[in-house]
């Protein structure tokens, strides 16, 4: 009888002071009337890149990234499209509300619109798009 095989490695773990990439995959106009931008340390500025051009993002394929979008249907496409491309440490953090709940967990986040100003994005808005 062969000996068991060697037990799988452990999942790789997250190193806290690998850049973390918040993405708003909704369309130019809706990012400049508000998005989200984490408090949290070791974070880039949040990047806004439509969904449907999420495929020519430039970012390094270890880093870790965290996609939202109004509903969460176009953050969902564009995970899917990242995760073909070989990103490893990717997730999806649905809709407006859903990824201000999960960010807000994890060390506070911010609504603000283009000039720094603190915005909050009302029911209805941002619905270009469909998401």
């Amino acid at each position: 009888m062969s000996p068991p095989p060697p037990p799988p490695p452990p999942p790789p773990t997250q190193n806290p002071n690998q850049p973390h990439h918040l993405i708003d995959v909704r369309t130019a106009p809706e990012f400049s009337t508000c998005h989200l931008t984490r408090r949290a340390a070791h974070t880039a500025p949040t990047l806004n890149v439509p969904h449907d051009r999420i495929a020519q993002l430039d970012v390094p394929k270890h880093d870790r990234i965290s996609l939202y979008c109004r509903s969460g249907r176009r953050s969902a496409l564009a995970l899917v499209t990242l995760v073909g491309l070989g990103y490893g440490h990717v997730r999806d953090l649905g809709g407006w509300e859903q990824a201000r709940e999960v960010l807000e967990g994890e060390g506070g986040v911010l609504a603000g619109a283009e000039g720094g100003r603190e915005c909050v994005l009302g029911k209805g808005e941002g619905s270009e798009g469909g998401s």
